[in-house]
């Protein structure tokens, strides 16, 4: 038997603490102790236990004297013990004990005792025990209430939200309905509303393919992973502060502290990667600080920050939108795959500087084709000037096909038609000219 529920049970206390009461003291005597609760002839007192389990049994007994003692033949009813359950529909289970002379304890003590279950299929949001007397005064004592064992759990029965049926096996779901969590040996689901008002799965294991599904805003301090698939199944935002894996496929990365800078007040330069497809560049940005714009996700939604600490990111509309500074980026060097017409395989490509802003004069570029290695820089002019590193030697391109000699110096003709003349310099070296 588990211990009594009440607080001052039998007026240990030698006051009325615990109790609400109206019409009774504590005085000496009662079968417990050396104090009880003496009413008069139309008196109460009542103690609230608050919510109890869905399954719990109760014994509930309380031992009664009255002033003018009873004859063991007399029935009569003057003294009351009542349990009340109360339910979150607003209806309340009333459960009453009359005190009568079938069950004497001693010194003219009279016990009152019952066995009380919770209402099948509902759970007691309050509860409460009140002793009473109409038209006879006397002493209360003893009075307890113990909770005796539980009841069987019942198939389709909600306990504080958890449920079992043959359908689902194991549920758990809000009160309002907002979120419920799906337990069976084929599925484990966690569910909430959406902007409908229809319950979506948002983690589920799929039994079909062996995957945990998330569809939501994922935080965490540290991610550990061996392997890490970044795709439909992480829909919305994957965010730590820290990560150690040793796998990840992603479809894009940059690594710009754009978001970082802007809550630091922060307008310096900063250079960054961006990965994307084939391409890898590296980028340097630079901003005044007079224009923000806020962050898009890659389905160009609006992020905000959950709340003023701006640590944790979501796409739900909240009063932090994620801002950054307007940045003036250059990508001062690109590493890609281009496709090389004349063989049909793709070749490494690297693009360095930020040129001229026309065509691509002042950029250098350096290919790997399939026989050689080749450096190119574009001048400000438009003039390519080109070496190729093979495995016959260095070769400049366009390559050589005549060189005509003078006494002051020499004309040096390209096979795509173009010329360079030097000249020699009085201390016999020669300048181009």
């Amino acid at each position: 038997m588990s211990n009594n529920l009440l607080t001052n049970p039998s007026a240990e206390t030698g006051d009325l603490s615990g109790w609400t009461a109206s019409g009774v003291t504590v005085g000496d005597g009662g079968t417990s102790g050396t104090k009880c609760f003496v009413f008069q002839a139309n008196a109460s007192m009542s103690q609230n236990l608050g919510p109890q389990n869905p399954l719990a049994i109760f014994e509930v007994s309380a031992d009664f004297a009255p002033a003018i003692p009873w004859g063991n033949d007399d029935p009569h009813v003057g003294a009351y013990v009542y349990f009340e359950l109360s339910y979150g529909d607003g209806t309340t289970d009333i459960h009453m004990m009359p005190l009568r002379t079938e069950e004497i304890v001693s010194s003219g003590y009279f016990r009152a005792k019952a066995q009380i279950a919770v209402r099948e299929n509902s759970s007691p949001t309050q509860s409460r025990i009140i002793a009473a007397t109409r038209g006879c005064a006397g002493s209360f004592d003893n009075l307890s209430v113990t909770i005796v064992g539980e009841a069987a759990l019942q198939e389709g029965v909600s306990y504080y939200g958890v449920k079992i049926t043959r359908a689902d096996g194991i549920t758990v779901e809000r009160s309002d309905g907002a979120s419920k969590v799906i337990f069976n040996s084929d599925e484990l689901k966690f569910q909430a509303k959406d902007e409908l008002g229809a319950l979506v799965d948002r983690i589920y294991f799929d039994s079909l393919t062996g995957k945990y599904i998330f569809d939501g805003v994922l935080t965490a301090e540290t991610i550990e992973a061996s392997n890490i698939e970044v795709d439909v199944n992480v829909t919305n935002i994957l965010y730590a502060q820290k990560g150690n894996i040793s796998e990840l496929t992603v479809d894009q990365l940059d690594t710009s502290t754009m978001v970082a800078k802007y809550l630091a007040n922060d307008t310096s330069d900063m250079g960054y990667i961006k990965i994307f497809g084939e391409h890898i560049q590296f980028i340097e940005a630079s901003t005044d600080g007079s224009q923000t714009a806020q962050v898009l996700d890659r389905n160009s939604q609006p992020m905000y920050w959950t709340d003023d600490t701006h640590t944790t990111p979501t796409l739900d509309v909240t009063d932090y939108p994620v801002l950054v500074y307007v940045y003036t980026e250059q990508v001062k060097m690109e590493l890609y795959h281009e496709l090389d017409s004349a063989t049909g395989f793709y070749v490494p490509k690297m693009i360095w500087g930020v040129g001229t802003g026309t065509y691509d004069y002042g950029k250098g570029f350096i290919t790997k084709d399939d026989d050689g290695l080749i450096l190119k820089y574009i001048t400000t002019t438009g003039k390519v000037q080109t070496i190729k590193l093979s495995e016959t030697g260095i070769e400049l391109l366009p390559s050589i096909t005549q060189i005509d000699c003078y006494t002051d110096g020499m004309i040096i003709a390209y096979n795509d038609g173009t010329t360079q003349n030097w000249r020699k310099s009085f201390s016999y070296r020669f300048g181009y000219r």
